[in-house]
């Protein structure tokens, strides 16, 4: 079975790749749009685009709905990412423009009754000296100083850009002569990304596999199985899904430089309720769930924190009956989807590098420093009410890696920012949040199906390991849990599926 897998892979990959033909596009590097300048804002910013040091070609089309009077003062300009800074800084125009690499004349014909420009084309080279080449961000902007001078704002017609910007790709030269460049609509900073999304996708998948094939074999043999098993098996399907999503996506913006809304947007969604699902499956392994009851203390005078954490080590009760941990996880979800649909509204944010820098990128941090410091309180409470002394260490590692796992993702942020140059950071942060998410998922997937710890002789995870008295004794009165039924067990005709 396992020598189909690269066969089913590719075969859904080819019609998934045609099927995203015909899907809406997404904000890209064919970019089209519509401004009016101003007296207060005489320029428009098109696009933002990161070069490669072989350089890129620039094409604009310019529709105006009437006649631009004054034209003689409208500019295409180019500014590079060194003198970036600079221009955001000018306080007028005219201060702004000293700083473009290049300057285009634009003017309108009026044409089958439309009043058109002819289309600009323009050759991007880095000038980079010496050995150091590197990716640069350009900065195609439109402009018209003459209005901070004279004030003819109602004059100015409203206008209709069309842009297309592709980078050039040196490939070798099978007769051994000058390289050959190949255009792709894919930005420096993306060039990397299909490596990336194709091993996570490889991880995920591989991982997502073999949980399956061990789900069959215990609902064979046993005609049971743990729900943790599906949940873990869940979050690497979404994560493959994901990864799966976004090569398609760039594999169709490659080529028309306009991509999949659908598929671009099914990998955000994706990522998005994979991270939620491994958050909640830690903060509840974290709090004691899989655990035999009589395992853990009861303190009967609870604060408010005790009473979710206590909520949170019965993650499947809270799909029965409302409490503390159903309000927790419904809310994390939620936030996880809202700032997956919010941040990709940021695409055309020019003083961005990468998808964590904006308002929704801060939030998502914000929440994972929070629900680290949760991780951390829930294992140790657990640790401490623990009567078993065997899983002091274990709980004390999960501690310390569920922690640095929730933290690693805005470290990781905050380095990038800090120190990685802004044309790498993008590659950068997929690249380390992708690791990051592989290897939770790994680690995951390691702790639903192994044998080799104490935690595993005594949890619930295990098939084998004893039902405690207590937990006997519940099932037979039908688990009441602060005075409401809590199932234990799903059956679907002979199979089960855990709860506990």
């Amino acid at each position: 079975m396992l020598h189909l897998a690269p066969l089913f892979w590719g075969r859904l990959f080819t019609v998934l790749i045609v099927t995203a033909g015909s899907c809406s596009p997404i904000y890209a590097k064919t970019v089209s749009g519509d401004f009016r300048l101003s007296g207060l804002q005489s320029h428009r910013v098109l696009v933002s685009f990161a070069v490669v040091p072989d350089g890129a070609r620039v094409s604009v089309n310019l529709t105006a709905s009437s006649m631009y009077e004054n034209e003689r003062f409208l500019q295409l300009r180019m500014y590079r990412d060194v003198e970036w800074s600079k221009v955001i800084k000018a306080k007028t125009c005219t201060e702004m423009i000293r700083h473009a690499s290049q300057t285009q004349q634009l003017s309108f014909d009026y044409k089958n009754k439309q009043w058109k420009s002819e289309e600009k084309t323009a050759l991007i080279f880095n000038s980079d000296k010496g050995t150091s080449r590197r990716p640069h961000y350009w900065y195609i902007v439109v402009d018209d100083c003459s209005l901070e001078q004279v004030m003819q704002d109602l004059k100015i017609p409203p206008i209709h850009y069309e842009l297309r910007i592709q980078n050039h790709i040196p490939q070798k030269n099978t007769d051994g002569g000058r390289p050959e460049m190949v255009l792709t609509h894919l930005s420096a900073d993306e060039l990397p990304l299909t490596r990336v999304h194709s091993v996570s996708l490889l991880l995920s998948s591989l991982i997502t596999l073999l949980i399956c094939m061990l789900i069959g074999s215990q609902l064979v043999s046993k005609h049971t199985v743990h729900v943790a098993l599906l949940w873990v098996a869940a979050a690497a399907a979404l994560d493959a899904a994901s990864s799966l999503c976004e090569l398609i996506h760039i594999k169709v913006y490659q080529g028309n430089g306009v991509g999949s809304y659908l598929f671009d947007a099914l990998s955000a969604h994706a990522e998005a309720v994979c991270d939620a699902l491994v958050m909640l499956l830690l903060l509840s392994i974290a709090a004691g769930w899989t655990l035999p009851s009589d395992m853990l203390s009861m303190n009967p005078n609870q604060s408010v924190v005790q009473l979710l954490l206590s909520d949170l080590s019965k993650p499947m009760g809270a799909i029965q009956h409302w409490n503390a941990g159903t309000a927790l996880g419904l809310a994390v979800l939620a936030l996880h989807v809202v700032l997956a649909q919010w941040g990709r509204t940021y695409n055309d944010d020019f003083e961005s590098y990468h998808d964590l820098e904006h308002l929704p990128g801060k939030i998502l941090m914000a929440v994972r420093f929070v629900l680290g410091l949760l991780c951390l309180a829930a294992t140790m409470q657990t640790r401490w009410k623990c009567r078993a002394k065997q899983l002091e260490q274990f709980y004390l590692n999960l501690a310390i890696a569920g922690f640095a796992w929730f933290q690693s993702l805005p470290v990781l942020v905050v380095i990038c920012n800090t120190f990685v140059p802004y044309y790498v950071r993008h590659p950068a942060i997929v690249t380390g949040s992708a690791l990051l998410q592989s290897v939770a998922l790994g680690l995951l997937a390691w702790l639903v199906t192994s044998h080799s710890s104490a935690y595993h002789q005594v949890s619930h995870l295990t098939s084998s390991a004893e039902t405690s008295l207590t937990d006997s004794l519940s099932q037979a009165a039908g688990g009441q849990a602060r005075g409401v039924a809590d199932t234990k067990t799903w059956s679907f005709g002979k199979s089960k599926i855990r709860l506990d």
